[in-house]
């Protein structure tokens, strides 16, 4: 797939979008659903009818209904019992013997990591909310289980896990209420794993809110995560096992990614509702509005917008914002469409845990401005403006919009830092590592870099600038013209041909052609690199680009960032090793300055990190210290 083709899919990723709100609206229905149940609690009804008493009608009818209550008592506490009774002997028959459990988990864990040994994508079979599926769905081979004919669904596919999530519907809807309540299917389903030495795992997403709720599931199951670190120890006394720990939401780069699809607006963006009933988000929303207001306008997407009889219909000083409800096909516009997202959390003081908004705006390239959260402070610190205090917020805020290249800068920061760590790959491999017990280490694509030289000098110059790469998983190869000797380089003579180049770019995943007449900022490879992550490419590079003319720079090919391209200076690019031919590298090996890549699979990333004819520039120079400063984003 090319990338204009995938510009089609992600605007064809409503139906991620779709699953996202049916999630909200799925949580909406148990709080609903919940304060059903309060209503009819025993506390609830005696404290209606004591408060009917005082009046006549009322005061006749209470011993009536007082022995109703009585009786709903007693029917519910009798249920509760059973209830129990049956959870004690699930558990009894699932981790009743300590001994007998920890052999099982050794021989469950000895399994998995022979699975992991094989060649295979790592084959999962899940119980997840269709957002969830999704964004886990890349990253293994994943199968949602339906909540029907449950052994014949896992006798065909052998999986390696299974992975069940505080899911509300499942797939279709047919797993709702059977993941809370611990269902006969889903007990069919740990019986088969237990059977069959494969580990089961459960991720508590809604954690810390509905930690009881789902902590009968959270008994049966060989491995728990949360998105709470605040739970762990919640968890292990719960347990009584130290299988326990943080799995924290994510991005997904096929869904959540900088590839521009609209003209953004110099705005600020918020896309949800208002909350009437939650006192402290409404002086978080009010903080933040006048926070940002004093700098950017913003515009409201109220997910309520003109739905009748809505209880959290937002103020009139805000309805003058409210452009109306985003539809489905559109909702990436609160992604992608605005240079600012605003974010709201409910949970504010975990470690780790946040709304997974965060996240996929930060990858979608969006700077974020959220009300504080201590986990958006300890896991991303200043890559997001965080605050409660509306002062704050603008002071934040204005270093990005009084200067374009620092608004840029940070979202290039940020972009970088969820695609290097925070991606469901980063997720689904330390799932991988922490039910095997040990490490498990990613395949770091490995990059070669090519440089053509005809003299010693010229080689020490690059291998300078190579060394300060902070891309970990590269080696150095020039060409030459004339007999070069480097100690722990490689230097093939064009003499020979070009035959011995290619076989040897061959060996690695990319390749990265350099000019000894530029300059190659450190994070230069690894952005090139994180690009074929999020897009289906075989060639990125800087096409915008900074160029040196007699200290001077100027930027070139403007507004060409993170879109679909042609053409690309191979002098400022990378290219999948496959693509590469031994008629390209004749052609153009000893006049790479002029020559470029042809693909309709070439993305144009950032403009910083690297700058044409800047070879010459030097930090220990103020005046070149300055450029640096201006072009380099570490």
């Amino acid at each position: 797939m090319n990338v204009n083709n995938q510009t089609v899919e992600c605007e064809d990723n409503q139906s991620d979008l779709e699953a996202e709100l049916r999630g909200l609206q799925n949580e909406n229905d148990f709080l609903t659903q919940r304060l059903k149940e309060l209503k009819h609690s025993t506390t609830y009804q005696l404290s209606y009818h004591i408060n009917k008493a005082g009046t006549l009608r009322g005061f006749l009818r209470f011993p009536l209904a007082f022995y109703k209550v009585l009786k709903q008592y007693k029917q519910k506490a009798d249920a509760k019992k059973a209830k129990e009774q049956a959870d004690n002997a699930l558990f009894i028959e699932f981790k009743g013997d300590k001994h007998a459990e920890q052999l099982r988990i050794e021989q469950v864990r000895a399994k998995f990591k022979q699975c992991l040994a094989s060649e295979n994508k790592l084959k999962v079979a899940s119980i997840l909310d269709e957002f969830s599926f999704g964004c886990f769905a890349p990253e293994c081979e994943l199968f949602q289980l339906s909540a029907v004919n449950i052994q014949d669904q896992l006798d065909e596919f052998k999986p390696d896990l299974i992975f069940i999530e505080s899911a509300w519907q499942g797939k279709n809807g047919e797993w709702f209420k059977k993941v809370r309540h611990v269902s006969k299917e889903l007990i069919e389903v740990l019986r088969w794993a237990r059977a069959n030495h494969v580990p089961t795992a459960f991720w508590n997403k809604e954690d810390p809110v509905h930690f009881s709720a789902f902590l009968p599931i959270a008994r049966l199951v060989d491995f728990v995560f949360t998105t709470d670190s605040r739970c762990l120890e919640r968890y292990k006394e719960a347990l009584q096992h130290e299988r326990v720990s943080v799995l924290p939401f994510a991005a997904q780069p096929r869904i959540h990614n900088p590839i521009e699809q609209f003209e953004r607006w110099d705005k600020v963006c918020f896309a949800g509702s208002y909350y009437k009933n939650y006192p402290q988000r409404q002086l978080d929303f009010e903080s933040l509005f006048n926070g940002v207001t004093k700098l950017k306008g913003i515009d409201i997407y109220d997910r309520n917008f003109n739905v009748e009889n809505s209880q959290n219909v937002f103020p009139e000083k805000f309805q003058k914002y409210i452009k109306g409800s985003l539809p489905f096909d559109q909702i990436a516009k609160a992604y992608k469409g605005y240079n600012f997202g605003l974010n709201m959390n409910t949970i504010k003081d975990s470690p780790t845990m946040f709304a997974r908004r965060v996240y996929e705006l930060m990858a979608s390239n969006t700077i974020v401005v959220s009300n504080y959260a201590k986990g958006i402070e300890e896991v991303f610190g200043d890559l997001v403006i965080n605050s409660d205090d509306a002062n704050e917020i603008a002071d934040q805020l204005r270093a990005s919009c009084n200067d374009v290249s620092q608004y840029r800068k940070m979202r290039l920061r940020a972009l970088r830092e969820v695609m290097s760590n925070h991606t469901y790959f980063h997720r689904v491999l330390l799932l991988q590592s922490l039910i095997a017990g040990q490490a498990i280490e990613s395949k770091i694509p490995s990059v070669i870099v090519v440089c053509f030289a005809s003299k010693q000098e010229e080689c020490m110059s690059v291998i300078e600038q190579f060394s300060h790469l902070s891309y970990k998983n590269k080696r150095l190869v020039f060409i030459a013209t004339s007999h070069i000797e480097l100690e722990g380089y490689n230097v093939i003579n064009i003499e020979h041909g070009c035959e011995q180049l290619l076989s040897t770019i061959q060996e690695h995943d990319y390749v990265a052609f350099m000019s000894k007449q530029d300059w190659y900022g450190k994070a230069y490879l690894t952005d090139l690199t994180l690009a074929f992550q999020y897009a289906d490419i075989s060639c990125s590079g800087k096409n915008a680009r900074y160029v040196n003319e007699n200290n001077h720079l100027s930027l070139v090919e403007e507004h060409t960032q993170y879109r679909p391209i042609e053409r690309l200076p191979a002098r400022s690019s990378m290219i999948d090793t496959k693509k590469v031919s031994l008629n390209w590298l004749d052609q153009n090996i000893q006049q790479i300055e002029q020559a470029s890549f042809s693909t309709d699979q070439a993305l144009a990333i950032d403009e910083f990190n690297y700058c044409q004819h800047g070879a010459e520039i030097s930090s220990v120079n103020a005046r070149d210290n300055n450029i640096v400063e201006a072009i380099n984003v570490e």
